[in-house]
């Protein structure tokens, strides 16, 4: 009787699975559509003068490989002429080393530990799925659209509700989703049936030959597999082209990503590598791509007079293999060039929203505990902290997805790696702002107050005790 109810079940699930999944498909915009019009401002939440606002992440830059960040080669001549009309911090770092744990940290303005999403499959649950800066955004009248890589950098997959119009190509207005969400609301349930609905409706695309399955490691790991970042760079310009109210979007590049890079032209690699694992060459020749696409859109904005309307950010989710302790750039090119000057003090990606939301005037929420950089240096001795993860078939208690929880002062860093009890420190490589050492903590202080801060979000840490 028992096997019996389990087979009714699974065909139950199966059949329902099947026909939302068809549903989605006949309601929903097909993959490769941007939906450009019909996305209204919701009601009484008029869009106002707000600017355009593009954030442009290209994966795994470290400052030190940037021309505008002193770097001797030539690998980003036209940021180099950027940062003498923008806001730009010396010594910014990242927050997480994954890329899903990263971006969203800079769309929630929480560090990973606290929104508990280190690295893809996390999602936000809860109340944390609505606290963003997209949804913010959207309620101020604004278009929202991300340009990602399915599953990595993808809202859909990450639960991040109520924040993004579009998504990768395909609309957040969904019929089938909406049903589920109003039977089951903002419940791991509902997740998993979304999710599940999208897997089916992908293969019934592939096998009705509308649309090709895509492999997602591929998308990530395969430059000749993924969307081009020329590609990507047209869907921005398209629409900034056809907004028809102020538009935040949020993009990112895959060309710097490792460990194969993606070229436009071979300036520093001079041919193919033998082994094209981590090439710094070819990732040489990555960045001046990356400053290329820059640019394009930078031209385009002055071309169309929407230079002077947009807010244009250059960002990174993490540094050259994942770390986390070298800095990254952070450039923020705002209207008539405003606030152009330095920071010379540490910043950290979740400060970006933060900034944002204080030059357009929009109330911080308190779940924001990032600084806005309109108000001069940050303090010196801030602590900037940061989180490491493992591969998932390493995921396990007392600290899950946690390797090494990081935390930055001055030009320092000290990092916890949890799993093998090691604590370690080191001075951050091309630091601009060196602090006066009576500034700086003792090291079995700072490994107290990671203890510390461990314990306040439910981790278990007697055994580093």
């Amino acid at each position: 009787r028992t096997v019996r109810l389990r087979r009714k079940f699974t065909s139950y699930l199966s059949l329902s699975l099947l026909f939302i999944s068809m549903v989605g498909i006949l309601t929903n915009k097909l993959p490769g559509d941007l939906g450009l019009t019909g996305l209204d401002a919701e009601p009484g939440h008029p869009a106002g003068d707000y600017p355009n606002i593009i954030i442009l992440g290209g994966d795994g830059l470290s400052a030190s490989y940037l021309t505008a960040y002193g770097f001797e080669l030539k690998t980003t001549p036209f940021l180099s002429e950027l940062v003498q009309t923008s806001l730009v911090a010396e010594n910014a770092f990242p927050n997480a080393s994954s890329t899903t744990g990263s971006t969203t940290s800079v769309l929630t303005g929480k560090e990973p530990i606290a929104a508990r999403v280190f690295r893809y499959p996390d999602i936000l649950s809860g109340k944390d799925s609505f606290e963003h800066l997209p949804g913010i955004l959207r309620k101020h009248g604004f278009q929202t659209v991300e340009i990602g890589t399915p599953h990595y950098v993808d809202a859909r997959r990450l639960n991040l509700l109520e924040g993004f119009d579009i998504v990768n190509n395909r609309s957040m207005n969904s019929p089938a989703v909406d049903m589920l969400r109003t039977a089951l609301g903002n419940s791991p349930s509902a997740h998993f049936l979304e999710t599940m609905t999208d897997r089916v409706g992908e293969r019934l695309l592939h096998i009705l030959f509308i649309k090709q399955m895509q492999n997602p490691l591929a998308q990530v790991y395969d430059p000749a597999a993924r969307i081009s970042d020329d590609q990507r760079v047209d869907q921005i310009i398209t629409l900034l082209d056809h907004a028809d109210r102020p538009v935040f979007i949020f993009a990112h590049l895959m060309g710097t990503h490792g460990p194969d890079f993606s070229v436009q032209k071979e300036v520093f690699s001079g041919g193919s590598s033998v082994n094209p694992d981590w090439d710094q060459r070819r990732y040489l020749d990555a960045i001046l791509s990356f400053d290329g696409h820059v640019k394009k859109i930078y031209d385009h904005l002055a071309e169309t007079g929407k230079l002077d309307h947009t807010i244009l950010i250059i960002y990174t989710d993490h540094g050259f293999k994942y770390t986390i302790n070298q800095r990254i750039p952070i450039i923020i090119h705002f209207p008539q060039n405003a606030y152009a000057g330095t920071r010379q003090n540490n910043v950290q990606t979740i400060d970006i929203p933060v900034t944002l939301l204080d030059y357009l005037g929009i109330p911080l929420p308190e779940w924001m505990t990032g600084t806005s950089l309109l108000d001069g240096e940050p303090p010196a001795d801030r602590e900037i902290l940061g989180t490491t993860t493992g591969s998932p078939n390493e995921i396990a208690p007392p600290f899950y997805q946690i390797n090494i929880f990081q935390v930055i002062i001055c030009h320092r860093w000290y990092a916890l790696n949890v799993r093998e009890k090691i604590f370690a420190s080191g001075t951050i490589r091309g630091h601009t702002a060196k602090c006066d050492e009576d500034l700086l903590p003792a090291e079995e202080l700072v490994h107290q107050s990671i203890l510390e801060y461990l314990k306040k979000f439910g981790y278990n840490v007697s055994s580093l005790e």
